[in-house]
């Protein structure tokens, strides 16, 4: 915890590894930068600072704000979840670690779409017993990326709450809509009787058409 000269600094990639390490098992990690006699910070660790600035530019949501999420890490990849999005890191500890196009995701909740951060391509994936495969568009790597990051969603009706306040604004309650109806839009996962009710809510104003599915279940009622 104080400057020594000629120290061994860690690298960006050692660095990020851990936060990674840290953050998916709900801690947080403290970079300890320690000034040179003169007070200037060492070019080593400006440098380093710089680049792991770069990669939270574009990771960062994968990180910042985001809460542990079952099942925290497993076959070397790490979860972490923020609002109804999932994110699944995939750190690479070498430069000369593989990199493969095809990656198993052990997450076995729920799953619509999956997305790649940064300058990867998700052609597609499948779910299968325990998780997911995902397929990426192949490219050419001279080293290893510092982690690639996944971001899993299931269409739920998105977040309800601003869902619930945007179809108030829209005078929901004046047209008589169903409570019941109402549940059926914003959580169609949960819903029992198999009656679609897509076109109703589309002619009522209520939700735009998105090619989804929405059931009614007229034995549930949305609570305030």
């Amino acid at each position: 915890f104080s400057y020594q000269f000629n120290d061994t600094f860690k690298t960006t990639r050692q660095i990020l590894n851990l936060l990674i390490d840290v953050v998916v098992k709900g801690g947080n990690l403290a970079v300890n930068v320690g000034p040179q006699p003169d007070g200037r910070i060492p070019a080593e660790n400006i440098q380093t600072l710089k680049e792991m600035g770069a990669w939270l530019s574009v990771y960062g949501d994968a990180i910042y704000g985001t809460r542990p999420c079952a099942p925290y890490k497993k076959d070397g990849i790490g979860f972490t979840k923020k609002e109804d999005t999932v994110y699944a890191l995939q750190p690479f500890q070498e430069e000369t670690d593989p990199v493969e196009n095809v990656v198993w995701i052990p997450y076995t909740g729920q799953v619509t779409e999956v997305t790649a951060r940064g300058d990867e391509k998700v052609e597609s994936f499948t779910k299968e017993e325990g998780g997911l495969r995902v397929v990426f568009e192949k490219k050419e790597y001279e080293k290893a990326p510092i982690a690639r990051v996944f971001c899993l969603k299931a269409w739920d009706g998105g977040n309800s709450s601003a869902l619930l306040n945007r179809y108030r604004q829209r005078a929901l309650w004046k047209d008589r809509i169903p409570r019941s109806l109402l549940w059926g839009i914003l959580h169609p996962q949960g819903c029992g009787k198999k009656e679609a009710v897509m076109e109703h809510a589309v002619e009522k104003g209520v939700c735009p058409r998105m090619g989804a599915q929405f059931f009614i279940n007229p034995d549930e009622t949305m609570k305030d």
